[in-house]
């Protein structure tokens, strides 16, 4: 089990709203770019969720994946905390699209140190104004 991951992954996520680690060296990412979930199906949690059973259920997921790239996201609008296989792209419109086609809520820009909001056009809805 991926114990120190999981660890780390939701106190990040507790402390500083998310963070981004490579899976098998357990260090976290301090490159640059963009970073998208959605590489593999997410684990959500709690935000309020006790640590000992949340960071077992994190490790459990960690043992199943094979992402290069995980992070841990905090939605503080829905006080849910993501745990999900990442991608990292060094272009704004390319990790846009991505994220897009992953279906995700945001991205995170590494550079700014903020998430970009993606909003998602409903399938065959059509626009007005």
């Amino acid at each position: 089990m991926s114990i120190k991951l999981a660890l780390e992954l939701w106190f990040k996520a507790q402390e500083d709203g998310g963070g981004t680690f490579g899976r098998r060296s357990e260090k976290e990412y301090d490159g640059r770019g963009y970073v998208i979930g959605g590489v593999c199906e997410p684990l959500v949690l709690v935000k309020e969720a006790r640590p000992i059973g949340a960071i077992e259920k994190i490790a459990e997921w960690l043992d199943k994946t094979n992402s290069t790239y995980v992070g841990s996201w905090v939605d503080d609008r829905e006080q849910l905390v993501y745990i999900d296989g990442c991608d990292i792209r060094y272009n704004r419109e390319d990790a846009i699209a991505l994220g897009k086609l992953f279906n995700q809520i945001a991205i995170w820009d590494i550079d700014e140190g903020k998430e970009i909001r993606l909003e998602q056009e409903t399938e065959g809805a059509e626009k007005t104004g």
